[in-house]
Parts: C-alpha cells; structure tokens; sequence
C-alpha cells in the first residue's frame, strides 16, 4: 500500500512536530545531517522514527529539518564600548639603529655594518615612496622628486615641487609646486611656490619671486622685488632690485635698472639706467649710460651718455658725464629744425652721406638747359618752426625751400616720409644744379663779353672813318 499525498503530507506533518525529537535523536537518525529519517507502514501509512526500515513491510522516508532562508532581520542595538586600556609608559630606551630615549632618539642611518651594506655616506636611499623623505641631519634634505637642499631650514613648505636646489638659510621656504629652481645664498627664492626654472645667486637674490619663471639673479639682492616676472637677466649687486612683474629686462652690473619695471631693457654698466622707473626698450651700455632718465623714457639707444630726461626714441652715443659734446641722433619729430650736417632718411632712419665717386655711378649726362630751367620757379622763403615741434629748442628765423613746391618742379629733389608725404628736401643737390646753373650764365656772359668786343672794335673803326671823313672834309674847304 502507497502512501497517498494527504497520508504523506500527514505523514510529514507529523514528523515536523517531532522534529524536536529528531535533535534528540542518535546518529541512526541522521540528526547531524540534519536530515529526518522515518518508516512509513505499508498498508496503515504510521510513521515511525528510524534509521532502518523494514523492506517487505515498510517504505524509507527522509527531509531537511531546514527550511527555505528567510529575509534578514534588522539589525540589534550597538553593545556598550568595552573600557580603555592603560597607557604604556611614555619613557623607555632604543635599541640597534635606533638609540637614546623618547622623546629624543636618534637614527643611525648608516647602521652598525660601517656601510659595508647599508647606505654608505654620500649614498641616497632607495625604494620610498612617492611622498617619502629622509631628513639625515638639520637642514639637509632629499626626496624622490629630486629636491635636494642644505641649510637650518632649506626646503621648509616643498610638497610637489621637482628637481629643486638650494644650498643656506631660508632658501625655498614656501616652495610647493615650483620645480627646476636653483638657489645658492641666504634666502634666496625663499618666497618661491610654482615658479620654475630660476636661478638665485647671492644674499637675496630673487627673494621675493613666487610664481615667475626664467629669471637668472647673480648678486646680492639681484631682482630683490621681483613677484611674477619672467626671463629676466640680472648680474650685479642690488641689479633690477626694484623690478616687480617687469618682462625681458637684462641688467648687467652693480646698480643697473635697480628701479626699472617697464619691461624689454638691456642695460650694461655700473649704474645704467639706475633711476629708470617704467620705461622699456631701452639700450644702455657703459657707466651711468641713461641715469638721467627719471620717469618712463622708452626706446633710447644710450652709449657712453647720460641721456636727457623726457628722451623717447633718441640716440647718444658719448657725452658722459653730463656737460660734454655727443654725437646726437634725435627722434624724427625732434630732426625738425634742426641744423646738423648728418643726412637721415626719414623713411628708414638710415644716416650716411651721398657718394661721389664714378665707380658708383652710370648713364652719366651733363646737365642740360631743361634741367636747369625749373631753377628760376622754386620759391626760396624765410621761415619759422611750429613751436610744438621745437622741443624748447631756439627758434631762429631760418631760410629754405618749401618741400611741396619744389615736389611741383623737381619731384627728385624731395624726400618722402611715412606714407608718401614730402617730408624734406635734399639740399645737398641743390648746389649741384645752382653750379650748372652758375656755369651755364658764365658761358651766356663770355658769349656777351666776346660780343661787346667786337662791338668796341667795330665801334673804333666807325670813330675812325667818321674822324677821317671829318678830316677830308676840312681839307676841301
């Protein structure tokens, strides 16, 4: 006899409520399996509890006590923190590497093998990680960033910063992303954060730069304010010591451009340019060369001169010190009225003298009578300067030619400027065509003087024939 499905589900129910029994139960019921084993009879469907059945008239059963897992619960309460426990001693000494005692101890980095395979002296260790450093002793410093430094306080702030250099006190004391600086005096660069590729030599050199970049400092002081600006070039005690953002300077000697912050300078010399506060463009070569200018004086080209206060655009070249002569080339507004031998191309700016020699010259003419004869049109005039192009220069009564009328009759003669205005006339050829000029009334007036000798002799032989004639008559009387 089968058991039905109501029978077994009876049958199973009846073995759950004796599941307690089950863990009671030994081994033959298979308790540590957690697996029920029963015997259900044939023909009557009990069930009974057992490891062995009876074939003929019993049928083996078995389940999991366990059922499907349920969804987790939520969560107890936190216990109590267990109590604190007793602190160690705050003293105590060291051993091997590490000696002495808290709070003191010292490391032996060179440990107790005399180098023989730890880190010799002169070595570098190897192996640290990225942010790892290792301070051997007060003020030398190293890292895997290639930051190297040597001072009471060298590298102070550095966090990011790569292949730094700096030997004395307060050397990169703020560095923080800055990287191939190179620092050598006392607090050179010590302002320093993301500036790169700059080079401090001397007391202070580059003391307070924080973000410029490209500066080489030599000296004392050398670009002493100088915050953010770059490619700078100063070589010279106290040189470019006032030079704050200023772009392109290059000073070379004690002193030079100390106050200048215009940008694009080059001076050379003791004291060149010294006063100089914003100007740029300007060269300055030898002692004291532009230590007149005072203000913002730009694009001067000073050589062996002073300078003079307000110059824009002007050339000196010797004068100095202040009082002596100098060869002078002024700016095109300031040539005006001006009496110099020099000739200037106001177009180029080019100076030099015309040539005279044959070898440069070709389809030579003389000058003939239709050349000349614009001579007798141009209109000579007595002349003042506009007083705003005189500078506060005299302003003689001057004499000359208007260049637009003499454009009129010799376009050849006038030199254009900026845009193809007349600008000036080329005086030196003007005596070139008066000698032509000269030459060709001295021919005409050889010609006359021949003619008024024969005139003379032609008037003699009259003199004579009338006193002949005069004569005869009074002899037939």
């Amino acid at each position: 006899m089968r058991l039905t499905s109501t029978k077994r589900g009876a049958a199973v129910a009846a073995a759950s409520l004796l599941c307690g029994a089950c863990f009671a139960a030994g081994p033959a019921l298979g308790a540590p399996d957690r697996v029920i084993h029963a015997c259900a009879n044939r023909r009557t469907g009990a069930l009974r509890l057992a490891g062995r059945c009876n074939k003929r008239t019993e049928r083996a059963l078995q389940w999991s006590v366990n059922g499907a897992v349920g969804a987790a619960g939520p969560a107890g309460p936190q216990g109590p923190v267990g109590p604190q426990g007793s602190p160690g001693p705050d003293t105590g000494s060291a051993a091997g590497a590490l000696s002495g005692s808290y709070p003191s101890p010292s490391l032996n980095v060179s440990g107790g093998d005399s180098g023989a395979g730890a880190c010799r002296n002169g070595e570098a260790l190897t192996g640290l990680s990225p942010l790892a450093a290792l301070t051997c002793g007060l003020g030398i410093y190293s890292d895997q960033n290639f930051n190297f430094g040597v001072g009471p306080d060298a590298f102070g702030a550095i966090t990011d910063g790569k292949d730094n250099t700096g030997f004395g006190p307060g050397v990169f004391g703020a560095v923080t992303s800055g990287f191939g600086n190179s620092a050598l005096g006392g607090y050179t660069l010590s302002a320093v954060t993301s500036g790169q590729y700059n080079t401090a030599i001397g007391a202070a050199a580059l003391h307070s730069t924080t973000i410029g970049m490209g500066n080489i400092g030599i000296g004392s002081y050398a670009l002493l304010d100088n915050t953010a600006g770059q490619n700078n070039v100063a070589i010279g005690g106290t040189a470019l010591y006032n030079s704050v953002n200023a772009d392109n300077d290059v000073a070379v000697g004690a002193g030079v451009l100390s106050l200048a912050g215009g940008g694009d300078n080059t001076a050379v010399g003791t004291n060149a340019g010294a006063s100089l506060l914003g100007g740029a463009g300007n060269v300055l070569v030898g002692e004291e060369a532009g230590s007149a200018y005072t203000g913002a004086e730009s694009d001067n080209i000073d050589i062996g001169a002073v300078g003079q206060a307000g110059d824009s655009g002007v050339v000196r070249i010797g004068g100095a010190p202040i009082g002596t002569r100098a060869l002078y080339i002024p700016a095109a507004e300031a040539n005006i009225g001006s009496q110099a031998a020099l000739e200037i191309n106001p177009s180029t700016g080019q100076i030099g003298v015309a040539t005279s020699s044959e070898r440069f010259k070709t389809d030579i003419r003389p000058l003939g009578a239709q050349a000349l004869g614009g001579l007798m049109s141009l209109r000579p005039v007595t002349f003042r300067y506009r007083r705003r192009y005189l500078r506060g220069q005299a302003d003689p009564l001057q004499y000359g030619l208007i260049a637009e009328d003499v454009a009129k009759v010799y376009p050849s003669l006038v030199v254009r400027g900026p845009g193809g205005r007349p600008y000036t006339v080329a005086y030196q050829e003007l005596p070139t065509l008066l000698l032509a000029e000269v030459q060709r009334q001295h021919r005409q007036i050889v010609q006359l003087e021949s003619a008024l000798r024969r005139l003379d002799t032609l008037q003699a032989e009259v003199r004579a024939l009338v006193a002949s004639g005069s004569a005869a008559r009074e002899q037939r009387r």
